[in-house]
């Protein structure tokens, strides 16, 4: 894998949405390491393990979006009634 020599180079963006997805992702990488001591170049997970591990995660999103779909029907059908 390449090292970036410069942070600042690689994530510099002027879109506001990329810039929050991007801290996001860097929040999310310094708590895994503190939480579980490794960063995600760890070895210790096949490659099919991490396929297992994003089927697990999208289907998670799959719930979720489902969840707030539901919720905006329901918001608009009470839009309706008023």
């Amino acid at each position: 894998m390449k090292e970036v020599k410069n942070k600042r180079e690689m994530t510099s963006v002027d879109d506001p949405i990329v810039r929050e997805v991007i801290d996001r992702i860097e929040a999310r990488s310094l708590a895994g390491i503190k939480k579980y001591g490794v960063s995600m170049t760890r070895p210790d997970i096949t490659t099919e393990e991490w396929i297992d591990n994003t089927i697990e995660e999208l289907l998670d999103a799959a719930v979720y979006l489902t969840r707030v779909r539901c919720d905006l029907a329901i918001a608009k059908s009470f839009r309706r009634k008023v």
